[in-house]
């Protein structure tokens, strides 16, 4: 067994002496207590202004997107050519119904929404009605009616939250009119206290436009 170091035994008779001398000294723990606090409070006075600013931040973002929907809502949704086109080919299709038949209810919510924008619908002389059904055209609910006028008939749709394509400009009898013009297809269009209305056929535009004008009446 080795014999201890007398230095060793020194050493470590001074450090026992050091601890026992520091034991007996008071400590004021009270201004370490308060940064300990100071410390503690700081993260949670952050965390509860970063908590305001979110939430300000999501109440911001709201509305910006419900200002956002309130005008992507006003504007119409935009029927192309090609969507009139198989919309007039449709109505072509069907075949006319009787004058009785006008009262059931499918073809009278059709007529009674036609008639908010085109009031002369039922009473027009230019045009006897075939038929008159609701359609949908880019998830838009739209009236369809069919009239007789002459040796072309005439195919009128009128509906809320649509449009058409843009064309000529033309006024007639005071109201602005869009013309389009195709080889085998006329279509007029014009917004009524806030409805849309489109008459399409193989009829000239001037034709057209003075049904529309009847219509209108």
């Amino acid at each position: 067994m080795p014999t201890p170091d007398p230095k060793d035994n020194a050493f470590d008779a001074v450090l026992t002496r050091r601890l026992r001398r520091l034991a007996t000294i008071p400590v004021d723990t009270g201004a370490l207590d308060q940064r300990l606090r100071q410390a503690i409070v700081l993260p949670r006075r952050n965390l509860r202004q970063f908590g305001v600013g979110l939430v300000a931040g999501a109440a911001a973002f709201l509305a910006m997107g419900l200002v956002l929907f309130s005008i992507l809502s006003a504007v119409p949704t935009r029927a192309s050519l090609a969507d009139l086109t198989h919309a007039y080919r449709s109505a072509m299709a069907r075949s006319p119904v009787s004058a009785g038949r006008f009262t059931e209810s499918k073809a009278a919510a059709a007529i009674a929404q036609a008639c908010i924008c085109l009031p002369g619908l039922k009473t027009c002389h230019m045009a006897r009605m075939n038929s008159c059904y609701m359609t949908e055209i880019r998830h838009q609910q739209v009236s369809c009616a069919m009239l007789s006028s002459g040796s072309h008939p005439v195919v009128v749709l009128t509906g809320n939250h649509i449009a058409g394509p843009r064309g000529q400009r033309v006024h007639f009898q005071g109201v602005q009119y869009q013309v389009v013009r195709t080889h085998d297809l006329n279509l007029v269009e014009a917004k009524r206290h806030g409805h849309w209305m489109c008459l399409m056929g193989r009829s000239s535009p001037a034709a057209l436009l003075a049904m529309a004008s009847h219509l209108r009446d």
